[in-house]
């Protein structure tokens, strides 16, 4: 699948993750929000704004990388193990579902609003 715009490219991830939101057990599913926010409610993705990447001549990019942080809902006591069980079917859900690949889960944390939430952020490539 080759993209015909960066925006193309964004809205195929947000309808991935939307599809791996609905795969999962209705206790695991989670709102998907297209663009930073301050207030994300989570359980949640985020997609903010990707990395673009210049590799050849002309005017359009050719590779974008996302960071798509996967946000736990907090007080639930169980937070890890929610992030734990989601992350296989969602990094499944965007490589079998697009020409996306997710390179990298790396632990952190959200800030919203006066919450910081536990997070993975999930480094993702594709080629434009």
């Amino acid at each position: 699948m080759s993209f015909t715009s960066v925006q193309a490219a964004h809205d195929a991830l947000e309808a991935a993750l939307l599809a791996a939101s609905a795969s999962l057990p209705a206790d695991d599913q989670f709102r998907v929000h297209a663009e930073v926010s301050d207030s994300v409610d989570p359980p949640a993705a985020v997609l903010a704004p990707p990395l673009l990447t210049w590799a050849g001549p002309g005017l359009a990019p050719t590779d974008a990388t996302w960071q798509v942080a996967i946000v736990a809902k907090a007080g639930t006591g169980r937070t890890a193990s929610d992030l734990y069980r989601a992350l296989p079917t969602i990094a499944e859900a965007i490589d079998m579902q697009t020409d996306f690949v997710v390179k990298q889960a790396e632990p952190g944390s959200w800030q919203s609003g006066n919450d910081t939430l536990p997070c993975f952020l999930l480094t993702i490539e594709v080629a434009l």
